[in-house]
């Protein structure tokens, strides 16, 4: 089986934690389904974007641009290479419109596979806004299935229903393909509340190499919580520093180490200063995969008070890792957190979030790390989830 595989985000150098949760399950596809040939259709490794307040720059990335090959070919693993095809982005009125080019540098991508006699069976779109209206489009003119794993929330994709005006084209792109995914069983009731039928659930996976539970359990004079996100009010991080503010009314033992980088970042370190908590928290700004796996593993517990998930990757990363995790009945946490691997508490409930915090210090012995990690990879392992994957491509060549 030949699969061309169109992200609609993808890590680049530019952004090397954009869509990273897509690359790592295309490449764990790849390792236990070594037969399958998988090509990713990168168009934003190349992409350039110009503007027009911005001159000096914009020639720049034009020389650059026309000194480069138009396309790469970048293999990663035997059955997996990545397609890279330069495209520019910027002025519509100028350059065209954007899905125009996208779609152009898909297509010729395709193209080229098709030249090697590499026809794609399959064509599957992480996420609809581009990639699946890109595939409806190469569908119908190559005659290629196409599936889409969509992975943005509601809120984002009526975000491009306005913003951008792409309701039909959207929900198009669901209604003609071969078959649907989304990430948990909310994220599959909120997708039919558009009217999509025939959904499948693949969440997100976890790489149990790398989240894994520390040999030895370092000593340390305080408790430590881990949090992880984009620094925004939607991950309930002005939540989080409420709740702190809580928490160390009472607990004085206690450390709260917060990844992550965004727009409001400066915001939310003044308001942990102006609550008088800034001496309690490290802010470790935006960090890698194996720094996050690191501190996942060196921590005590997980919390993220988050508004809404669709899924939520870093609480099963937490879980690999055999840690607690406090979270937010806001949808997707509801797939992986329980009563035995930590606490689900109501969405802005400050109360609650701190409440929680209290309580999984106070009982941290009664939470088994190594059932905490075999529960998890039961549902989320790599192999778990490839197979979902695997079954999801057999339904579409059987049907």
């Amino acid at each position: 089986m030949i699969i061309l595989h169109i992200p609609s985000w993808y890590a680049s150098l530019q952004s090397p934690l954009a869509g990273v949760f897509i690359k790592e399950q295309i490449m764990a596809y790849a390792t236990f389904y070594p037969d399958d040939k998988n090509y990713i259709s990168d168009f934003y490794g190349k992409r350039i974007s110009l503007m027009i307040s911005q001159p000096l720059d914009s020639g720049k990335k034009i020389f650059e641009y026309f000194r480069s090959p138009k396309q790469s070919v970048n293999p990663i693993l035997s059955n997996l290479t990545e397609l890279q095809t330069k495209f520019v982005a910027g002025n519509e009125k100028v350059l065209g419109p954007l899905l125009d080019n996208i779609f152009d540098a898909v297509e010729s991508q395709l193209i080229y596979l098709i030249s090697r006699k590499e026809k794609p069976d399959i064509l599957h779109a992480h996420v609809s806004y581009p990639g699946g209206i890109v595939a409806q489009r190469l569908s119908k003119k190559y005659n290629i299935p196409y599936v889409v794993s969509e992975q943005s929330g509601v809120a984002l994709l009526h975000a491009a229903f306005t913003t951008y005006g792409l309701k039909d084209a959207i929900l198009s792109c669901f209604k003609n393909a071969s078959a649907v995914s989304a990430l948990s069983t909310f994220h599959k009731a909120e997708l039919q509340k558009l009217g999509i039928e025939n959904i499948s659930v693949i969440p997100n996976l976890v790489n149990e190499e790398i989240f894994v539970i520390p040999a030895e359990k370092k000593q340390r004079e305080y408790f430590t919580f881990f949090s992880l996100a984009n620094l925004k009010e939607s991950k309930g991080i002005k939540d989080l520093l409420l709740g702190i503010a809580k928490v160390i009314l009472t607990k004085k033992n206690v450390r709260f180490r917060i990844g992550g980088g965004g727009k409001e970042s400066n915001y939310f370190m003044q308001m942990a200063i102006d609550l008088k908590i800034d001496k309690c928290i490290d802010w470790l700004g935006e960090i890698g995969r194996e720094a996050a796996a690191e501190e996942f593993k060196n921590c005590d517990a997980f919390v993220l008070p988050s508004k809404s998930e669709s899924f939520g990757v870093v609480y099963i990363e937490a879980l690999a890792c055999g840690k607690p995790v406090v979270a937010t009945n806001c949808g997707g946490p509801a797939d992986s957190v329980n009563n035995a691997n930590g606490l689900l508490v109501e969405v802005g409930d400050i109360d609650a979030i701190a409440n929680a915090m209290i309580y999984v210090m106070d009982n941290i012995e009664t939470f088994d790390g190594e059932k905490i990690r075999e529960d998890v990879l039961s549902k989320f392992s790599r192999k778990v989830v490839t197979s979902k994957m695997h079954d999801f491509y057999l339904q579409l060549n059987h049907s």
